[in-house]
Parts: structure tokens; sequence; C-alpha cells
């Protein structure tokens, strides 16, 4: 029995295959109270469902969205992330990232805490920057599949930041993150770690590829 992460898939979905070393009998089993079963492919009777207490409940889905609410905006019109926001950058980060980048479900997990305990994250437009501001992407490198065997902490990219600011002569306090690419995890990392750290100015609204893309000569910076 093998199984696999299902990356850019809401949920945290998984594919499992099963490889049976035998002749495979199908009028052995009978279908019954199909219309109830788990699923429509499952053999057999369907397990009885149980309730579950509130502190063993799945995980929150991507797609159960919360109650959708306008964009909220400060004095200055800075956009001030809600759940609701969350959700959506989410279910769009796993679209665009279609084509590579890994499963943005973590990062959801992480920032909707964030958010909801009180968490402000705010995103500038780039129209609000003067144009001599730092602005920084920031990402993670290597292969995606990784991240569904071991935990990473975004808040690791603060000291690669802080020492790529120090080579340039920057400052956090004065520096902007931005996306490296929107697709897939990464399209998150940005708002995890402003909300993580605190330590910079700001995310700015943007990234540089627009979807997720396998080697860095492939941003627009290049």
């Amino acid at each position: 029995e093998e199984v696999t992460a299902i990356a850019f898939a809401p949920g945290n979905s998984k594919r499992v295959f099963i490889k049976a070393v035998a002749d495979l009998h199908l009028n052995a089993f009978s279908v019954t109270d199909t219309a109830s079963s788990e699923s429509s492919d499952s053999f057999g009777p369907p397990s009885p469902r149980r309730s579950q207490p509130a502190e063993h409940q799945e995980a929150p889905d991507m797609f159960c969205a919360p109650a959708a609410s306008e964009k909220a905006l400060d004095a200055d019109g800075t956009w001030v992330l809600s759940e609701y926001d969350v959700h959506c950058l989410a279910i769009g980060c796993g679209i665009l990232g279609s084509g590579g980048g890994g499963s943005p479900y973590k990062g959801f997990l992480s920032l909707k805490h964030m958010v909801k305990s009180g968490k402000q994250i705010r995103v500038h437009t780039p129209e609000q920057l003067p144009d001599e501001t730092f602005v920084q992407p920031a990402a993670f490198m290597g292969v995606p599949t990784v991240l569904e065997e071991r935990i990473h902490v975004t808040g690791d990219l603060l000291p690669a930041s802080k020492r790529v600011l120090g080579l340039v002569g920057g400052d956090t306090k004065q520096t902007f993150l931005l996306s490296a690419e929107v697709g897939g995890c990464n399209g998150l990392e940005p708002l995890i770690l402003q909300g993580q750290t605190g330590a910079f100015a700001g995310v700015v609204d943007g990234d540089l590829m627009g979807r997720a893309f396998p080697e860095l000569q492939m941003q627009t910076l290049s």
C-alpha cells in the first residue's frame, strides 16, 4: 500500500495505491446500500457514521468558506486580511499552482489561525510604495513533496532575509515582502512570515510569476 499526497488539491487530499498480488474475484463481494456508502467505488456494507467530539473533528477544509465579507481597508487604503480573504487566497494559490509549487493547505491553516487570533496582516498596492522602497521576495526552494513529510517553519526565512538585506544595506522595518510565485505553497509564505514575525513594513500585492515556476530564471526580474 502506498499513500501519496495530491499536490494543489484543497483539503489535504491523499491518493492511495494498493497492489494485491493475487487473483481478484469481484463476485465474492456484494454491494449493499450504495446510496449511503462512503464512496461509489467501495465494496461491502457502509461503515456506521459516528459523531465526533469537537476536539476530534476534521481540520478545516479550504472548500468550506467562512461567511463572505467585503475587503477591509485602512484609512490609507491598505488591505487588512480577513478569514474570508485567507480562504480565497489559498484556493487561488492552489489553482495557479496547478503546474507546480506544492499544496497551500498547511500555509492556509497557519495563516487562518493568525488572522483568527487577531493578527493584522496588511497588504499594500505597488502604487502605495515610494520608488526607492526595498521589496524582497520570500519563498522556499526545493521539492514540495518534502513538505508533506517534514514540518517547516516560515519564520526560518527571517535569518535568510536579514542576511540578504545586510549585503545590500537594507533594514527589515523599511522592507516590504513580495511573493516570488503566487502559485502553490509559496504564494502564502510572505503573508505568514509577516504574521509570525511582524519584522517587515508589510506585504506587497503582487508576485514575480503569476503562477508557480520550477526555476529561478523564469521570474520576471530575470
